[in-house]
This record gives structure tokens, C-alpha cells and sequence, in this order.
């Protein structure tokens, strides 16, 4: 078994307590605490509250408690959007603008850079206890663990994707410095289940010291393929997809219309319908799919109810938020989706992929609003309005600077994101999120994935895809993207054209990186 690093945790001498209401009330005064869940190619659709049929009560529930993000927008691909969750940086930024592969560019070494602070480092030099269970995936050499990084204790998938019920070949687990075997794991080894059981340790671990605020970062690998979950969850959603690809989207649609999350009047484009008809294996894929996110939220649902237990909820910010939107691949291996089952497709493919992001476009990896668009859900309890929700753009490399001013942290000055801790602690319009009611802020955000480009404003967002020669341009009410503005308005084009190449020029951006996508 490797050794990954030399030195041994020193054991905490306190007793576990619950918090008394007087030092809970003591704990109300103190800096926050922060639990930070990540869910791995989750759809924009898939959580109940964004207008999914699969149950998703614990989701649910920060979605009532907290605010809920309509316009949250990430990096496509799950590396370079974590590297820029855990930095505040654009990925090219910090050499994450691929994967955790070292292409040989600055922008695309495959590792965060030593020279960039993470939000851990930054939280632990203030006092903050730093926690991390489940995946990681951005670098696994020497001085670029998560351990090397600012996590004080870690358990989990260093590696990319994995199976759920034993380790690949090739991938690599590890435990506070020390790696992981199949052995270690043992016989009911559930991947989505270890990760929120290390999660529930380390929130038993922080009670004991009240008095000293936390960072927990908890990352799961679901719903990322291979398609696995328990069995009798499976068997809970078993039928439930029969209708097909095409009834399952328009009741998605239209129950994002009642809640308000889209205009009642738009409507799904006839060009873009899917089958109506579903094959029993494809309806089979998709109760997987179910069952792997159902799952993941019983998981957070026990992180919720620990934190209530322990005292520990109204001085917690939580936050929820998908990596990058769905994934049409369907990569071809041997797998078992439950014990003593095998089959040979681990994906659920392109038809419940876009089911998934309804009602985008395109899928991850891209730069369509199906790639980047990503469901994101804060609960403060005291400080952000329960059941808001929030409508100006916003990005993932704006949580740690919001993270970092609630914890009354200065944050590095080059960091690039945004605070936006003043913004959610205002009491927002629930209006539906295509009217443009609130004023424009002049920000600009910017994306390259493999080629794929996008230019964000809270007006317009213009996105180009690898191999297209023009841009295309779309009022940021036509989330949908069909109606491409570019050659009525050539002036945006050509000045958002300007931004984006400057923007490139000065953040390591190399269009020419190869496409690994299928």
C-alpha cells in the first residue's frame, strides 16, 4: 500500500457533546461555519425544485431555506469548474483549464498552482478547521493533494470518475494521506454512501470545538457515469420513466413553469423534441440515473439533519451546486448497475441527457446554457431570505470570495470572482428569470473549454463552439438560444469578439487543446 504522505493527525482529547442553547446561541455569534456539497454532471432540471419527478427532499429543502440561483453558470467539465469553485480564479488561471492530465500549456497543467491560494489555505490561516470527503481530481503528485492544499482531514476518489462499488483499475482512493485499496474499502463498499459518512465524522469532529468555525467540502461523484446505484432504490424508480424521453420532458417543462423558474408563455421549440418512445432498457438508464441522485440526497439530507442535531444549522452556510450540466456520453464497459447485474453502457445517453438539462441546449463540455447552466442553491439562516431567489448572472468562481467575505477573510486581490455575500443578504424579486429587472453591472464572464467559448453579460450571452467559424449572439432572455442576434447586431459581436480575445491572451487560453469528448 503507498504511503502518500509522511505524518500522523494528532487525536482531538475532547468529548463529543451536543451544543447546549447557550452555546449554540454563542455559536450564532461567531463566524460561519461552511458546507460546500457538490454533485458531479447533475442537469440544470434534475433537483425537484428546478422541475424534476425525482424526489429530492433534502435539495428541496435549501431551495425553500435559502436562495435559489436561476443564473448560476460554471466551466463545463468537472476539474477546471472545481479548480475555479476552490480558487475564485478562472481555471487557465490557476493550470486547470482541461483535466487532471498535464497537457504541457500553462493554462492546462492538470494541477492547481502553488502560487494560488485555495479557499482551504486561505479559511485555515484564520483559524478555520478544513474538511474534505469524496472526489477530488485536481492533481495526484506530490504537493498537489488535497491534504498538501489546505485540507486538514480528507477521505475520498483523488482520481476522476469511478465505479461505485469498488475501485477501477487506475483510480485511487486515499484517507488523510494514506492510500486506499479494495481491501481497505470492504465487501459493501457504496461510494455515494462513504462519502457522506466520512461527511457526518468530520460534522461529529467540528462539535467538539464549537468555538473554532469549519470548512467542509463535500464531493460527490453522482450522477457521473457509470450508471450504479443500490438496488432498492433502483426499485423505487423502476416504471417511473416508461412514458419516455418526451413525457418526462414536458412534465419537467411544465412544472417549471408553475414554479415560476420559467414564462409561463415560452414553449420547448418543435426542432428540438425528442423521441416519444422509449425502449425498456433506455427507461431502465434513466430509474439508475434517478437512483444515483436519490441516493446522493439522502445523504445530504443526513449532512442537514446532523448539522440540526449538533447545534451547528443556524451558524452554517450551505451551499449545493452541479459541477457542470449533463453528459450525453455513453462510454462502452463491462459494469454491474447493481450487484450480480452486468451490462456494457455506462451512460444514459443523449436523449435523457437533454431531458436533464430542459429546457437547454447542448450538453456538458459545451458552452450552450446545457453545459454551463447549473442548479445552485445558499442556505444563512438569518442572513439570506428563505425562498429567494436570485436572478443577475452569477459564476462559480464567485463562491469562494462570497465564502471568504462572510467569514470575514480578505480575499487575495487577484482573485476574480465576486462577493456576492451584500447581493444575497437582499431581499430579491421572485419575478420569473428571463425579465432583465434588475440593472446592468457592465460584468463580463468568460469561458474555454476544448474550443467551446462563451461571453457572458446580464444581457447578452455570446457563445461560439469548437469548430463553428461565428459567433453567435443571444438576448439573455432567449435562454434557449434561438434567435441569434449576431448579424443584426455586429457592434456587440465585435466588441464582446474584443473582450473574449483579450481575455484569452491574458489568461493562458489555448483554443487548439484536442477534444476528448466522445
Amino acid at each position: 500500500m503507498a504511503i502518500l504522505r509522511v505524518g500522523v493527525f494528532a487525536a482531538l482529547s475532547f468529548c463529543l457533546a451536543m451544543l447546549s442553547p447557550c452555546r449554540a446561541a454563542d455559536a450564532a455569534a461567531r463566524r460561519p461555519n461552511i458546507v460546500l456539497i457538490v454533485a458531479d454532471d447533475m442537469g440544470w432540471s434534475d433537483a425537484g425544485c428546478y422541475g424534476s419527478e425525482i424526489e429530492t427532499p433534502a435539495i428541496d429543502r435549501l431551495a425553500r431555506e435559502g436562495v435559489m440561483f436561476t443564473r448560476f453558470y460554471t466551466v463545463p467539465r468537472c476539474s477546471p469548474s472545481r479548480a475555479s469553485m476552490l480558487t475564485g480564479m478562472y481555471p487557465q488561471s490557476v493550470g486547470v483549464g482541461h483535466l487532471d492530465r498535464d497537457l504541457g500549456r500553462p493554462g492546462y497543467r492538470g494541477f492547481l498552482a502553488k502560487t494560488i491560494p485555495t479557499l482551504p489555505e486561505l479559511l485555515r490561516k484564520k483559524g478555520y478547521r478544513t474538511y474534505m470527503a469524496g472526489k477530488w481530481h485536481l492533481g495526484s503528485g506530490e504537493g498537489q493533494y488535497p491534504w498538501q492544499r489546505g485540507f486538514q482531514r480528507y477521505r475520498g476518489l483523488l482520481s476522476g470518475a469511478n465505479g461505485y462499488f469498488a475501485l477501477d483499475p487506475g483510480r485511487r482512493m486515499a484517507e488523510d494521506g494514506r492510500e486506499l485499496s479494495n481491501a481497505d474499502l470492504g465487501a459493501d463498499f457504496y461510494m455515494t454512501e462513504d462519502i457522506t459518512a466520512t461527511a457526518l465524522r468530520y460534522l461529529e469532529e467540528a462539535a467538539r470545538t464549537p468555538s473554532s468555525p469549519f470548512l467542509l467540502y463535500v464531493a460527490y461523484t453522482a450522477p457521473h457515469t457509470p450508471l450504479q446505484a443500490r438496488s432498492e432504490t433502483i426499485e423505487r424508480c423502476l416504471g417511473r420513466y416508461d412514458e419516455g424521453f418526451l413525457a418526462t420532458q414536458r412534465a419537467r417543462f411544465l412544472k417549471q413553469k408553475k414554479l415560476g423558474i420559467i414564462p409561463a408563455e415560452c414553449e420547448l421549440p418543435a426542432e428540438r423534441a425528442l423521441p416519444a418512445k422509449t425502449s425498456g432498457e433506455a427507461a431502465l438508464d434513466m430509474a439508475i440515473y434517478a437512483a444515483q441522485i436519490e441516493d446522493m440526497d439522502a445523504g445530504i439530507g443526513a449532512i442537514l439533519n446532523r448539522l440540526d442535531e449538533l447545534g451547528l444549522a443556524q451558524n452554517t452556510v450551505v451551499t449545493f451546486v452541479s459541477d457542470n450540466g449533463a453528459t450525453k456520453e455513453t462510454p462502452k464497459r463491462d459494469y454491474e448497475p447493481w450487484p450480480g447485474h452486468r451490462r456494457s453502457v455506462a451512460g444514459y445517453g443523449k436523449n435523457w441527457a437533454s431531458v436533464s438539462n430542459t429546457p437547454w441546449k447542448g450538453y456538458k463540455i459545451q458552452t450552450h446554457e446545457g453545459g454551463v447552466a447549473v442548479p445552485c442553491l445558499i442556505r444563512f439562516p438569518g442572513r439570506f431570505a428563505a425562498g429567494m431567489r436570485y436572478h443577475r448572472p452569477a459564476h462559480m468562481m464567485d463562491l469562494a470570495p462570497t465564502f471568504l467575505a462572510l467569514a470575514g477573510v480578505r480575499a487575495p486581490r487577484a482573485m476574480e470572482g465576486e462577493n456576492l455575500a451584500a447581493e444575497l443578504g437582499k431581499k430579491q424579486t421572485s419575478a420569473a428569470t428571463w425579465r432583465l429587472s434588475f440593472p446592468s453591472s457592465g460584468r463580463l464572464i468568460f469561458c474555454e473549454h476544448e474550443g467551446n467559448r462563451l461571453v457572458l453579460t446580464d444581457r447578452y450571452k455570446m457563445t461560439r463552439q469548437r469548430g463553428e467559424k461565428a459567433w453567435a449572439l443571444y438576448s439573455l432572455e432567449d435562454r434557449m438560444e434561438l434567435r441569434n442576434l449576431a448579424k443584426e447586431k455586429r457592434d456587440v459581436v465585435r466588441r464582446l469578439e474584443q473582450a473574449w480575445e483579450k481575455w484569452a491572451r491574458s489568461h493562458q487560453v489555448d483554443v487548439a487543446i484536442p477534444s476528448w469528448y466522445p
